[in-house]
């Protein structure tokens, strides 16, 4: 697993770090460790969650994680907005971090317009492509 940071800017004076926890960056075609446990905890396995969850609580450790993060869920590709009523593994993994970190958790931020394709095989290019129907609430609305 590798943490990824960078900068979401929305206009000149506002601007926050953005994380990603990373799985999908594996160099061989086979199906390596990391690539099973990620199928595995998307297909909410319950030991693959609970390491997936652990092993993000301890890389994020050793960063400076500061309580104003917001954690965002992803969607999956039929979601159009969090289905808060069925708890969805990266639920729990949002609890977690948020439980751990004292930050708040906001799986309603984001929805999608429509549905999108699978990403996992798309390129870079067809992959922003796809996901441009997502949009961000206002997450100052969140924070009041």
């Amino acid at each position: 697993m590798e943490l990824m940071e960078r900068e979401l800017r929305y206009n000149e004076a506002i601007s926050f770090r953005l994380y990603h926890l990373c799985y999908y960056f594996s160099t061989g075609n086979e199906w390596d460790e990391d690539r099973k446990r990620l199928i595995q905890f998307k297909n909410a396995n319950e030991k693959a969650i609970r390491i997936f969850i652990s092993q993000s609580i301890d890389i994020l450790l050793s960063h400076r994680i500061e309580k104003e993060l917001i954690i965002v869920r992803a969607l999956s590709s039929k979601e159009l907005v969090a289905e808060i009523e069925t708890e969805q593994p990266l639920d729990r993994l949002g609890k977690g971090l948020s439980a751990t970190f004292g930050c708040l958790y906001l799986p309603g931020a984001l929805k999608k317009k429509h549905p999108t394709k699978p990403i996992k095989s798309l390129t870079i290019t067809n992959r922003q492509k796809e996901l441009a129907c997502i949009s961000v609430k206002n997450l100052f609305e969140f924070k009041s």
